[in-house]
């Protein structure tokens, strides 16, 4: 069952875009942006449902989350940007969509038998993907208790 928890974390990511997204149709009172996207991502989720749980178990009803997730969370930002636009840095963000898919990759496409061997190659990895959030949108100098140890 291992197997659908990279696919359920990253559609309780979308949830979480999408909560940040929906805050445009709550500041402009237009919260019926919400049911429409709602109404349609649960449409999605329950028709794949039907058509995926026979054929997939319960890797179709991950898929269908995502899926439904997916779709409100696009939508909710398309039709945001057209009601209430917010420059977001798409490249910065899909710099980091990328390297985090690179690396998720990297860990799970090569075959390493020994655990340990494992563990430890797949925990580089995420250090190097921690390592470049710090130097990019963290930088430690900038963490007023970590600046006066680094002067002592």
């Amino acid at each position: 069952g291992l197997i659908v928890v990279p696919i359920v974390m990253l559609t309780e990511i979308l949830i979480g875009v999408y909560f940040n997204l929906s805050y445009w149709y709550k500041l402009t009172e237009q919260t019926k942006w919400g049911a429409y996207f709602s109404i349609i991502g649960c449409g999605v989720i329950i028709t794949l449902n039907i058509l995926w749980i026979p054929k997939y178990s319960y890797m179709g009803a991950a898929y269908a989350g995502l899926v439904g997730y997916a779709l409100m969370t696009l939508l909710s930002y398309i039709v945001g940007q057209m009601k209430n636009p917010i420059p977001y840095d798409m490249k910065r963000i899909a710099g980091y969509v990328f390297l985090t898919l690179f690396l998720y990759l990297l860990g799970t496409q090569v075959e390493i038998s020994n655990l340990y061997l494992r563990l430890t190659y797949r925990t580089v990895l995420l250090i190097i993907y921690v390592a470049y959030v710090l130097k990019k949108d963290l930088p430690l100098r900038k963490i007023p208790l970590l600046n006066r140890l680094t002067k002592s």
